[in-house]
């Protein structure tokens, strides 16, 4: 494929992704117009995005990094990586146009990670059908770019990992010493919007550990790789926790406990959360199709008390009482906030001691939850919208299949690459997602899983390629009998 081909395809890809973006944005403030949120011509607000540019607005107008969390000023609940953007704007412009300038950042490095994978792949694979196939996998895949001009770290993120993976498989050929100090400092970044993707930190730690071993490099070319690789994330970290100490007198590394939201730090919301997690079930208030919506009197829900599970304890009365305890969590404090929870506790170990194999079942039953969706959860369309229109549910059903085609033939795509080149970093960052919020925090929501993105497109790439050389081969060998 020559230079003028690549260079329209791109032209278009780009043209095509600002669309898909400002469509959504337009969209979902349609849809959402009533809920007054704040937005404009390059981003909306979501529920989060006040943990993390309020401790900038205040840093501004209090010296101070903190927000607020309802009751508290909080001061370790989200490290500083993903507002700092929008801190350097708010030097020289008001909130709605750095708001709207870092929607575009976001748009921005969207497109230019998405031109670096696929340039990627067009240079790994050496093949125009492979890359045509995954050209229009991602250009018309939204479960990435639906996030894009939302203020919150997800698509951020994604961009990020794409970039410090690119630099970092470009180390391993090149040995460059600026690419692995890269690859650190994006990891930093990265672990900064979302500290549980520090994993990949580890995971290239470890691989680079094995790659040094394997290719017998010297000690001192070991420990400067490692220097290089180690040195932002060592520094950032530790200032992070000695500024977090001299504070709070507590060193936090990353966060605090549940980011120091009020809902989330109160006992009765953490033995409710145990209490949903024992039935291997999913705590989303606002998501009508989790078990837990039943439990919010004020939520929408399709469960009514038939549908719940009951234990030698825990009997229908006993769980109309849990509801009327969630329901009204906010009234209760102190001793009565303890009480409560201990109640809920009460109920929630009676589920273990009747069937002690739920210790492991309710978690294994997280898993399909976890990756079996709808797969276009997340797009602003549905027939009770204000602006819904007929063909929309087109678009829905699309990203639906193409949420499965990724999902499967790319875990068939990342088993084989693993094999075949012994690499585990890609597969490992899936397979990571699902064991520590199904296996470990027993706590999930759909858009956890969104960092699989990346393994999953290579899988799927992978996957298709190596069905394409098969078949070449195949008709080769066909005509040379």
């Amino acid at each position: 494929m020559n230079n003028n081909k690549n260079f329209l395809l791109y032209l278009i890809f780009i043209l095509i992704k600002i669309f898909i973006a400002l469509y959504f944005l337009d969209l979902t403030n349609c849809n959402y117009k009533s809920l007054n949120i704040p937005s404009g011509a390059f981003y909306t607000e979501g529920g989060d995005t006040f943990s993390y540019l309020d401790p900038y607005e205040n840093l501004i107008t209090e010296n101070s990094y903190h927000f607020f969390n309802g009751k508290n000023n909080v001061y370790a609940g989200r490290m500083p990586q993903y507002g700092i953007t929008y801190y350097i704007f708010r030097h020289f412009l008001n909130i709605k146009t750095s708001s709207n300038l870092q929607g575009l950042l976001q748009l921005i490095l969207e497109i230019v990670s998405s031109i670096v994978i696929l340039n990627f792949i067009k240079n790994y694979f050496k093949n125009t059908i492979t890359f045509l196939f995954s050209y229009i996998i991602l250009l018309t895949s939204t479960y990435w770019s639906s996030f894009t001009l939302l203020l919150s770290p997800e698509s951020v993120g994604i961009s990020i990992m794409i970039l410090a993976l690119h630099f970092y498989y470009s180390w391993k050929k090149t040995n460059n010493y600026l690419q692995i100090f890269l690859v650190g400092m994006l990891i930093t970044y990265l672990t900064g919007l979302k500290p549980y993707m520090g994993i990949l930190f580890v995971l290239i730690g470890l691989d680079i550990i094995r790659l040094s071993i394997m290719r017998k490099t010297s000690l001192f070319k070991f420990i400067k790789v490692g220097f290089l690789f180690s040195i932002t994330f060592i520094v950032v970290t530790f200032s992070w926790s000695y500024r977090n100490y001299n504070i709070t007198t507590k060193a936090y590394i990353l966060t605090e406990p549940f980011s120091g939201y009020t809902t989330y730090t109160k006992p009765i919301s953490q033995s409710f959360r145990n209490f949903i997690a024992n039935l291997g079930e999913i705590e989303e208030a606002w998501n009508k199709k989790a078990l837990s919506s039943f439990f919010y009197k004020n939520k929408e829900t399709v469960y009514i008390i038939d549908d719940i599970p009951l234990s030698s304890l825990c009997n229908q009365d006993s769980i109309l009482a849990i509801k009327e305890i969630v329901s009204n969590m906010y009234q209760y404090e102190g001793k009565q906030d303890t009480l409560m929870a201990n109640r809920i506790d009460l109920l929630a170990d009676s589920y273990l001691i009747d069937k002690p194999e739920r210790v492991i079942t309710s978690r294994l039953k997280l898993i399909p939850k976890f990756i079996f969706h709808s797969g276009s959860y997340y797009l602003p369309i549905s027939t009770s919208f204000e602006c819904y229109k007929p063909y929309q549910m087109l678009i829905k059903y699309y990203e639906s299949l193409l949420y499965y085609f990724v999902l499967i033939f790319g875990f068939m795509g990342l088993f084989l690459f693993t094999i075949k080149t012994k690499d585990f970093i890609i597969i490992a960052i899936p397979l990571f997602l699902i064991l520590f919020f199904c296996i470990i925090l027993r706590h999930t929501e759909w858009r956890y899983f969104l960092y699989s993105f990346v393994s999953l497109f290579w899988g799927v790439t992978y996957f298709f390629n190596f069905c394409i050389n098969k078949f070449i081969k195949t008709k080769l060998d066909v005509k040379i009998q």
